[in-house]
């Protein structure tokens, strides 16, 4: 077939040219280059309407500059999307993209990029092999409303300028390689004098070091991400230190705990081979590590490059510092036991205190934390944040110790005045929760429990994603609890009646995400 190129193509080909020579300049902005790169494409194939360029790593999607679309959303999220069509050079034409990908995304990605992304009739994406791993994507996007279609022409146009911008795309990335080892030259001149700088300043902070240490012990729910966050903390603090473990030694093997600088390594176990003056060696790793205990048999390994840094462990000695601060974490975490139980009590009796006059039972709070236990399960909530979602569950009406018994045991309709008196209850939960336990996040949390998705709800008439995601799904998790309860002046509901409440009001009363969560997991397990 012969192909010739349109007076649009022609015109444009100066523009491209200028701009992909432009990013020779080290200065420039790549945001920039981006953006006006995806115009450019746009500009030169008559249909798109809109378009994205997208950074593909494995499965891992970012988008590096949208047109049309919510750059607020696309930019701050890396998407999981499974590849099954990449090919070098290739231009391909998709009907209703989003909706083929469907089936290679999870839910959540597949919603958020539905509300970031405007409604799309055709796709035609060129696909860009940077290596094995990296590829660069045009997406060029004709509205759903659209008469238009991608004509060949256009493929051919977008292959030609795919290619051009290809060289200039692998120049810029070696270009950015030979100026970063230009930096490390540089640094490397000054090693020596920054590493004195820092261990001077890391001895005089040592009080700051255990600040920090105290902090982590407050905040960390299990003792084995403590003892993790405390090994990232002491570290960090060694300036020529790039490599290390915190291992579990049993005989001659080591247990992997948790490693910093060996993004490669995915072995579990190591086999000691030799020890030797508190100097280590591995049979399935190259190299020396030194040795500090952390307790009982938990250890910390630090890898030491060249001959010339474990000098400087004997100079500086790094191992009776690492001692000292690991002694004075061992006390902290003594501690923290006793302050964990302490916490616990606070809330319980927190939850007690709402129990007066029967006015509001803790069974409700513990069915109510439950269910939000299993919501954020469902969607991938750590441990930290699954404690968090818990405690908020459990407290989230415990302003109602402030609002007067006979205005929440009345069984007839509250007047306008009573309701008003009510939702105060917000307010004075995140009032007590700041005062007693100093907590900004969990008083946050039960603060917005009553908030609406669709803004009108109290106590701010928060709407959508300005509502804290745990404050969104104690919501759904309160009210199927409530419905699920008799009450002095209604019956309670049937299981499969709440659920249909929750369907019912999803996108406006609750996040329809939340409630699809939820629901699906209660029809799963009957």
């Amino acid at each position: 077939m012969h192909f010739e190129l349109s007076q649009n193509v022609i015109d444009n080909i100066p523009k491209l040219i200028s701009l992909l020579e432009s990013i020779s300049n080290e200065t420039y902005n790549m945001d920039d280059f981006y953006n006006e790169l995806l115009k450019t494409a746009i500009s030169i194939i008559p249909e798109a309407d809109y378009g994205s360029l997208i950074l593909i790593n494995n499965d891992s999607w970012n988008w590096l500059a949208a047109i049309g679309h919510d750059n607020n959303i696309l930019k701050k999220m890396s998407f999981k999307i499974k590849n099954d069509d990449l090919i070098d050079g290739n231009v391909i034409i998709y009907n209703d993209v989003l909706e083929y990908r469907k089936k290679l995304m999870h839910k959540y990605v597949y919603e958020t990029l539905k509300k970031a992304t405007i409604p799309i009739k055709s796709t035609m994406a060129y696909h860009l092999k940077i290596n094995d791993n990296l590829w660069i994507q045009f997406s060029l996007d004709i509205a759903k409303e659209s008469q238009k279609t991608f004509s060949e022409d256009s493929k051919e146009t977008l292959k030609l300028f795919g290619n051009l911008a290809k060289i200039f795309l692998k120049n810029k990335i070696e270009k950015d390689k030979i100026i970063e080892l230009n930096k490390e030259l540089k640094i490397k001149n000054y090693q020596l004098l920054e590493i004195n700088k820092k261990m001077q300043r890391m001895y005089e902070n040592t009080l700051d070091i255990i600040n920090n240490m105290n902090k982590i012990t407050r905040s960390i729910k299990d003792d084995e991400s403590l003892i993790i966050n405390v090994f990232n903390t002491l570290v960090k603090i060694i300036p020529f230190v790039e490599k290390a473990l915190l291992v579990e030694k049993k005989n001659k093997k080591v247990k992997i705990k948790e490693k910093i600088g060996f993004g490669y390594l995915t072995l579990k176990e190591l086999s000691i081979k030799e020890i030797k003056n508190n100097i280590i060696e591995f049979i399935e790793l190259d190299g020396y590590f030194v040795q500090t205990k952390f307790e009982d048999n938990i250890y910390i390994l630090l890898k030491i490059e060249k001959d010339e840094n474990y000098e400087l462990f004997n100079v500086y000695n790094i191992n009776e510092s690492l001692e000292k601060l690991i002694h004075s974490f061992s006390e902290l975490k003594e501690n923290l036991k006793s302050s964990k139980e302490f916490t616990k009590k606070v809330i319980r009796t927190f939850v007690n205190l709402s129990d007066l006059n029967g006015v509001y039972k803790m069974k409700h709070s513990e069915k109510t934390a439950y269910y939000a236990n299993i919501i954020g399960k469902e969607m991938g909530f750590s441990k930290e944040k699954l404690d968090n979602l818990y405690c908020a569950s459990l407290m989230h009406d415990i302003g109602k110790i402030g609002i007067p018994p006979n205005i929440l045991v009345k069984t007839t309709t509250l007047t306008p005045e009573e309701y008003e008196i009510v939702k105060r209850h917000t307010i004075i939960g995140y009032d007590i929760i700041m005062k007693y336990l100093e907590d900004e996040k969990l008083a946050r949390i039960v603060k917005y429990h009553h908030e609406r998705y669709d803004g009108k709800g109290y106590p701010e008439g928060l709407k959508g994603e300005e509502i804290p995601i745990e404050s969104r799904i104690i919501s759904v998790a309160d009210s199927f609890s409530e419905m699920l309860e008799e009450k002095s002046y209604r019956k309670n509901l049937s299981r499969e009646k709440a659920i249909n409440v929750l369907k019912d009001n999803k996108g406006t009363q609750f996040d329809p995400m939340i409630v699809e969560i939820f629901v699906k997991f209660l029809g799963e397990n009957q």
